[in-house]
């Protein structure tokens, strides 16, 4: 058979643990309190990791100039349409004008203007061919070649 364990109950009583007869206590007017000790405050030290701030400033930057941009680029193309929308305004309105132009210009007309000027057309005009001859200019020194000619006749 098996052994069965060794059992010991634990014991509450011991000397001295019996409530104890009350003795008569100072009237409350001679009673002295204690004074009360000022609890010092514990001050908590917060250490800050300057490089985590310093990237959150960047962060807070780069976003800050990413919202400026993103503005900026549909400002840029707000006017970019608007511009297109000019240039085929202008360009519907010059083949408008070329169109009235062509139907308004008499080559008779320009015929007879150009005769009562004088003017003659361009193959009845004589064309005379010059040489002239080339003027070198002066060679100027660089500035090397001042601070060269400056030192020679320095130590000459």
């Amino acid at each position: 058979m098996a052994q069965q364990p060794e059992i010991q109950y634990i014991r509450y009583y011991a000397d001295g643990s019996a409530a104890r007869k009350a003795e008569f206590v100072a009237p409350f007017k001679t009673l002295r309190l204690p004074k009360l000790k000022k609890k010092r405050t514990q001050v908590t030290v917060h250490y800050i990791d300057p490089v985590a701030i310093l990237g959150i400033l960047v962060s807070v930057i780069m976003l800050a100039l990413l919202v400026v941009g993103v503005v900026q680029l549909t400002t840029a193309n707000r006017e970019a349409k608007q511009l297109e929308r000019y240039v085929h305004s202008l360009e519907q309105q010059n083949a408008r004008l070329q169109g009235d132009f062509d139907q308004a210009l008499k080559l008779e007309d320009v015929q007879r203007t150009a005769d009562a000027l004088g003017l003659v057309p361009m193959e009845q005009v004589t064309h005379i061919t010059m040489q002239l001859p080339v003027v070198e200019e002066p060679e100027t020194p660089d500035a090397w070649d001042r601070f060269v000619t400056f030192l020679t006749a320095l130590f000459a």
